[in-house]
């Protein structure tokens, strides 16, 4: 893994990590990033940054 791609992904050690191949010389990689919930978004929104009358 080129170090470049590890660092613009922010990737670590255990990163996961989606392959494919195309046209038997193009590798493709893409980073697996987990899908946050709503709630969990929510959770992690500063207070200050809500639109009043909003909520999850």
């Amino acid at each position: 893994m080129p170090n470049a791609f590890v660092l613009q992904n922010n990737l670590v050690a255990g990163s996961a990590m989606h392959c494919a191949v195309f046209e038997q010389d193009t590798l493709v990689l893409r980073s697996v990033r987990k899908q946050l919930t709503l709630d969990e978004l929510m959770a992690e929104t500063p207070a200050g940054a809500r639109v009043p009358g909003w909520s999850s």
